[in-house]
């Protein structure tokens, strides 16, 4: 089974109930140093699911001197049943203690084992560095330990069986390393820069810092010599909690730090602390929010030939399968290949690794899209499906979209060896008979391609079609994610009704004063004509006739007039109801509102 990298919200640093001299009487979990195995379950039960409902995957148990050894135990047993109540994954627990070593007035130090370390050994180690049980508590005050940061790191770290880990605890407040009424300056630069010293405590991101102290912590270019570190140390940031909830001590769920693991160990967290300017994060939210691009989440493989049933979880950036020759390593890929589809010949893919697959083979491969929708590409029996869709036109569409392009190492090779200078080089050797073979070879195509242009064409569009209602289908798809802006969307659609039907009217407003003007031109060239009309001479009964003139030129000039005063009404009611009336500002507010909520609802959701 693989297991890709993933942020996990931890907190290192953690009290229990089990130290009834520290933990907050006051809290619902407080069970003080006499209790019943039914109120030490209550009391476990209220732990873990405080933990489980801040979003802790990893914590680190470290009372003081290592008592509460049985709080410990009985949280390690029930911590996969009360997981399972909440349906959730069991918290990978580190069990260590916190102790008081003897650098300056008395230095906190965090001591974390491997998740299986049995208790009784660690319960011996401390015993062995010289706190036998009766002694780690006495008149109701933790003993410090009679061991310097050399003695203590050098026993934890490099314990033939069970090697722990060392973290600087609250190096900055008091009881801490870098505080300067607990040790002294040269004491204090001799455990900074301790290189066994992986990791140190902080109480907020080092950016939220003093100057002086971002300084040291990251080993700049400008650090003092004296505290200058060959390599700058990791920084964790926890909640040293006595309680469930706020007060004045810590609380669980008042800090945390994100931790990239593949498998939450000892040995990964010393890789973590080696390298966490890339695998620790002092933030609020985990950084997988920030990842906002498609990904490939699994692949799961079923009944194939030389390889196990595997279920192969990915990180979301880079993935590297390693192993030795035979392993299985191309395989992989060539089946991420078969349930993506992403290949040049598909016969040329199944012939290459057709014997390991049989009739029964199953790949699965899990893929997530930039905003979160999640689909299965199940190939089986030489066909590609997607299980996860109900109707689909054209599934080759959705795997174009997935954007994912693979390469065997033998395609990385052949296009390495395919000089593009090769192709010239033969044009130019064959010279002119080359050239008569090209120009044949351009005319018969031409032919060609004009004789089936009307097939292709059909042929296209019907593809296109399909095509299109497919990507239909998947911007709706999308669409659908962004339900918030649907509200804004139906208003723009009103707005923009609105916009519509006013433009409407004004357009309406102008055909029609454009219609009564061509009119009004018309009756004043029949009016000039029929006035430019002589009758004396032409005609019988002159007089009547001219009399019949004179009525038909007056009513013209009057249909005129009536057509140029309907204009201006026209002209004036328009105005008085859009441009000019009390509420056209206020519209014209609504309109560039909903624009720019509009606006900002799609730069929001996208």
């Amino acid at each position: 089974m693989f297991n890709g990298m993933k942020w996990l919200k931890c907190d290192l640093q953690m009290q229990t109930p089990g130290d009834p001299f520290n933990w907050v009487k006051t809290c619902d979990a407080y069970i003080g140093k006499k209790y019943s195995d039914e109120e030490l379950n209550q009391s476990v039960d209220l732990y873990l699911q405080r933990c489980h409902e801040v979003g802790l995957q990893v914590i680190g148990v470290t009372d003081h001197n290592f008592i509460g050894k049985e709080y410990l135990k009985r949280l390690i047993e029930r911590n996969s049943i009360v997981a399972k109540e909440l349906n959730k994954e069991p918290i990978v627990i580190f069990p260590g203690f916190e102790v008081e070593i003897s650098q300056g007035l008395g230095v906190h130090v965090l001591c974390l084992f491997e998740t299986d370390t049995p208790l009784e050994v660690i319960d011996d180690m401390v015993t062995e560095l010289g706190l036998p049980k009766r002694s780690r508590v006495i008149e109701n005050s933790i003993t410090p330990l009679n061991k310097d940061f050399d003695s203590l790191v050098s026993f934890i770290q490099d314990h033939k069986d069970f090697p722990g880990i060392v973290i600087a605890a609250h190096p900055l407040a008091e009881s801490g390393m870098l505080h300067d009424r607990f040790m002294s300056d040269h004491f204090q630069r001799g455990m900074f820069k301790d290189k066994r010293l992986l990791a140190m405590e902080i109480p907020k991101p080092v950016e939220m810092l003093a100057k002086g102290i971002q300084k040291i912590i990251l080993s700049s270019d400008n650090c003092h010599e004296q505290w200058k570190r060959e390599k700058s140390i990791a920084t964790i940031m926890s909640s040293d909690c006595y309680s469930l909830v706020e007060s004045e001590k810590g609380f669980i769920g008042k800090r945390h730090s994100w931790i990239l693991f593949s498998k939450p160990s000892i040995n990964s967290l010393r890789q973590a602390f080696n390298d966490h300017s890339s695998r620790i994060k002092l933030q609020k939210d985990s950084p997988d929010n920030e990842f906002r691009f498609g990904r490939i989440r699994s692949l799961e493989i079923e009944n194939v030939a030389f390889l196990e049933n595997q279920y192969i979880k990915l990180a979301p950036n880079l993935n590297c399968i390693i192993g030795g020759r035979g392993s299985g390593k191309s395989s992989i890929l060539e089946y991420i290949r078969l349930c993506t589809n992403s290949l040049t010949n598909f016969d040329e893919q199944l012939l290459r690794i057709k014997n390991t697959l049989q009739e029964d083979s199953t790949l699965k491969l899990t893929y997530q899209d930039s905003n979160g929708l999640t689909d299965i590409f199940k190939f089986s029996g030489e066909e590609v499906s997607i299980p996860t869709r109900d109707e689909i036109k054209d599934s080759q569409v959705i795997l174009n979209t997935l954007g994912i392009n693979i390469y065997s190492q033998r395609e990385i090779t052949q296009m390495g060896q395919d000089s593009p200078s090769l192709m010239p080089l033969i044009n130019k050797i064959s010279g002119n008979d080359l050239k008569i073979e090209l120009h044949e070879e351009t005319d018969i195509t031409e032919k060609i391609i004009s004789l089936i242009q009307v097939e292709v064409k059909f042929e296209r569009l019907k593809r296109e079609k399909i095509q299109l209602e497919q990507e239909l289908e998947e911007l709706k798809r999308q669409w659908d994610k962004f339900t918030s802006i649907k509200e804004f969307n139906d208003k723009k659609k009103r707005v923009t009704s609105s916009k519509e039907f006013i433009s409407n009217v004004k357009k309406d407003k102008d055909e029609i004063v454009s219609r009564l003007t061509e009119a009004m031109g018309e009756i004043t060239t029949l009016y000039e004509r029929y006035e430019n009309i002589s009758l004396e001479k032409q005609v019988i009964k002159p007089e009547y006739l001219s009399y019949i003139k004179e009525e038909f030129t007056k009513v013209l000039l009057e249909v005129n007039k009536e057509l140029e005063k309907s204009k201006e009404n026209l002209h004036k009611n328009i105005s008085e109801s859009n441009d000019n009336h009390m509420e056209w500002a206020s519209l014209n507010i609504e309109f560039d509102k909903s624009e720019k909520e509009f606006e900002e609802a799609c730069r929001t959701h996208v």
